[in-house]
């Protein structure tokens, strides 16, 4: 895993390595289709690209149970995501 750091005041991100992106994907992408993890915050939570949907977004899903209608928009874009780790925001995704 590629160095973690702190975004903003509660705001974890590490990403993934190569051999972790294809691991940790070759097992969801069984069970949940249309994302792909590209890193957590190491606390439960995996940040995927949901390509599934229009439009596009980041969103935040809990490991433990990887349910999408729980999952969290972070962002449109990375920018966007970056953002919201660093401001602690996000909406619900539909």
């Amino acid at each position: 895993m590629v160095q973690m750091d702190r975004i903003g005041t509660d705001g974890y991100l590490a990403i993934y390595s190569t051999r972790e992106l294809l691991h940790c994907n070759a097992q969801t992408m069984e069970m949940e289709p249309g994302i792909l993890f590209f890193g957590t915050n190491r606390g439960g939570t995996g940040y995927a690209f949901e390509f599934d949907k229009q439009p596009t977004a980041i969103v935040a899903i809990d490991f433990a149970d990887l349910d999408r209608s729980r999952a969290r928009i972070m962002g449109r874009t990375f920018l966007e995501f970056l953002e919201t780790l660093h401001t602690s925001k996000c909406e619900t995704s539909s």
